[in-house]
C-alpha cells in the first residue's frame, strides 16, 4: 500500500488555507523494538533508547480540531539479541527523516491547560546510521573448539548502514518505511506542551528479498514541544 502524503500534505493546506497556524519544535526520546512477524533465526528484538527533534505546523481550523504536519530527524536503535547461539547479536542505530500528518482534537480543561489527542500518519526515510554485528569467534571459526578451549574472544563488524530494496546487494534496511501514530499531550498556557506519541510501523523495515524474516518498527516517543510562532488570519467579516 503506497500513502501519498505530498497529496495529503497540500490538501491539508487547502482546507486549512484560513485557519490559525502555530510553528513549534520539539524533541524527546523514544523506545523502539521490532515487532517480528517472520522469523527464521530465532531473534528476540529488545527495546533501546534512541531520540528525535522536529519543526510542526499546526493548523487550528475549528474551535477543538486542527491539523497538524512538519518535519523531524529519528534516530532509532534496534537490538537483536540471537537467543539460538550465545554471544551474538546484531544493532541497527539508523538516523531517519520523517514526515507525519494528521489530526487532532482539543480538549480544554482550564484557561490555561488543555488535553490534545493526536492520529495520523508518517513517512521515514532512512539518511544514516550504525550497524554492528558481534558474534564469538568460535561461531566464524567451528573446527576451532575441536582443537582447544573455545576462545573468549570476538569478531566484529562495525559499518554504516546500508538502505536499499534488495539485501542481495548487501542492505541492511529499507530506505523508505511508513505507519500510523496516535497520541495525546498536555498543553500548559498555549505555548509548552508534552506529548506521548505511538509510532506503529505498517511497511516491512528489512529489503523485499530478506529470506525468512520481516520487521515492523515500533516505538513511543516522549516529547516537549514549545510553541515559538503564531500567524492569525484576519477576520473577513469584520
Amino acid at each position: 500500500m503506497r500513502v501519498n502524503f505530498l497529496t495529503l500534505f497540500l490538501l491539508l493546506i487547502v482546507v486549512t488555507a484560513n485557519c490559525q497556524l502555530t510553528l513549534s519544535v520539539q524533541a524527546g526520546s523514544n523506545l523502539t523494538t521490532a515487532h517480528v512477524v517472520q522469523t527464521n533465526n530465532y531473534g528476540d528484538y529488545k527495546i533501546r533508547a534512541g531520540w528525535q527533534a522536529a519543526l510542526n505546523i499546526k493548523y487550528s481550523f475549528a474551535t477543538h480540531w486542527f491539523g497538524y504536519s512538519g518535519a523531524g530527524v529519528d534516530k532509532k536503535s534496534i537490538f537483536n539479541q540471537k537467543t539460538n547461539y550465545d554471544n551474538q547479536y546484531i544493532s541497527y542505530k539508523p538516523l531517519f527523516v520523517t514526515l507525519p500528518i494528521g489530526i487532532g482534537y482539543s480538549l480544554a480543561e482550564t484557561k490555561n491547560l488543555s488535553l490534545n489527542f493526536y492520529t495520523g500518519l508518517y513517512g521515514s526515510i532512512g539518511l544514516g546510521g550504525k550497524y554492528l554485528m558481534r558474534q564469538a569467534s568460535w561461531m566464524s571459526q567451528p573446527n576451532l573448539c575441536d582443537l582447544v578451549a573455545c576462545p573468549e574472544s570476538f569478531d566484529e563488524i562495525n559499518r554504516h548502514i546500508h538502505f536499499g530494496n534488495s539485501s542481495a546487494s548487501g542492505n541492511d534496511l529499507r530506505r523508505a518505511n511508513w505507519g500510523a501514530q496516535f497520541g495525546v499531550g498536555l498543553s500548559a498556557w498555549r505555548r509548552f506542551e508534552i506529548a506521548c506519541m505511538y509510532n506503529w510501523g505498517l511497511s516491512n523495515i528489512l529489503p523485499s528479498d530478506t529470506p525468512g524474516e520481516k520487521l515492523y518498527l515500533r516505538s513511543l516517543n516522549i516529547d516537549v514541544k514549545m510553541n515559538i510562532k503564531t500567524f492569525k488570519q484576519p477576520n473577513k467579516n469584520k
